[in-house]
């Protein structure tokens, strides 16, 4: 698998969910239709495939590699993207939501309710600018980027909260250690606020994907839930510090494996400590691999893991995506 260079991740339109304005859909309505496939061929053009998409909507994503695109957009006309998609090679794993239908529904049980439609805006946490860029382009109105500081307190996403001119917050840590204090900013905010208890950035993509700014508050919140809760992480990192921990024993320096934040591996090799954590899952309910990688690994270095883990699972379709995190070398996403 052969993913993006790192200056393609970094830059574009699909970045900061701006979009061509010389295309015919440059003045297209809010809402439409929210479009999610997969391009699966060989030898994929990622960045012209990305510079065309980025012309037919708002919020576009193309991310993945020259064998696997995953693609997604807001467009009041899905037939064009799709029709692009196949011109490009197979098209698999098609959601198509009538985003226009959804907010009709909701403002009609809204003002039969209060006379009135509340708005609903996502804020969310992430490790470094490049992964918060991911997540403006999936819809968060504010991101809070920590890099390499320590994860947002209370006060910061209290600030983010205030940001924000919607009613209604969901509020995506991505950090274990962030949780509590995304819900206690939940209950200090003058506004309704949920905190989901997103403990990885995995968890947070997926739990941004499923998110509808038009839909119901709460269905919001019990769909962003679900989905999360159906992610697994991986994170290959260094040790700290020397400890024996679950029959392991972990030298400083060693490169160890978590599992969704719990000690799974450890060994020098850092493919070799993703692959031991790998093999303690059922990779048969597996479908999608995303691998994010960070400041102290390379484009060359992620595919060469990629490679190795496609060798290991044929079935399964490996994406490779900038993270720009510290310290972290992989953030693996199982779905």
């Amino acid at each position: 698998a052969k993913g993006l260079p790192v200056e393609e991740q970094e830059t574009g339109e699909w970045a900061t969910g701006q979009i061509d304005k010389s295309h015919r859909f440059a003045d297209l309505p809010a809402y439409g239709y929210d479009v999610q496939f997969l391009i699966s061929g060989t030898d994929l053009k990622a960045e012209a495939i990305r510079k065309r998409i980025a012309g037919m909507g708002q919020y576009p994503l193309v991310v993945g590699n020259a064998q696997l695109l995953r693609v997604h957009l807001h467009t009041p006309d899905p037939g064009v993207a799709l029709s692009y998609g196949v011109t490009q090679g197979n098209l698999l794993d098609i959601v198509i939501e009538n985003l226009d239908e959804q907010s009709r529904q909701f403002t009609r049980a809204q003002s039969a309710k209060t006379g009135a439609a509340s708005d609903i805006a996502l804020v969310c946490a992430a490790p470094s600018p490049e992964l918060a860029k991911i997540f403006k382009s999936l819809g968060a109105a504010v991101t809070i980027s920590w890099g390499q500081t320590m994860p947002p307190g209370a006060q910061d996403f209290l600030q983010a909260i205030q940001q924000v001119s919607a009613n209604k917050i969901l509020l995506l840590p991505n950090n274990k250690n962030s949780i509590m204090a995304a819900r206690q900013a939940a209950s200090l905010a003058e506004k309704t606020a949920q905190a989901l208890p997103s403990e990885t950035v995995p968890q947070g993509i997926s739990a941004a994907l499923a998110f509808n700014s038009e839909a119901d508050f709460d269905l919001n919140a019990a769909r962003m839930l679900n989905a999360l809760r159906h992610v697994q992480t991986i994170e290959i990192t260094q040790a700290a510090r020397s400890v024996k921990l679950n029959g392991l024993q972990v030298n400083r320096g060693d490169i160890i494996g978590l599992l969704n934040n719990t000690l799974a591996a450890a060994g020098l090799n850092i493919n070799q400590v993703a692959l031991d954590v790998l093999a303690q899952q059922d990779m048969s309910n597996i479908e999608i691999i995303g691998i994010y990688y960070g400041q102290d690994a390379s484009d060359a270095t992620a595919n060469a893991l990629a490679d190795l883990i496609t060798a290991a699972y044929a079935h399964l379709k490996v994406e490779v995506v900038y993270g720009g995190q510290a310290h972290t070398h992989y953030i693996i996403s199982l779905e």
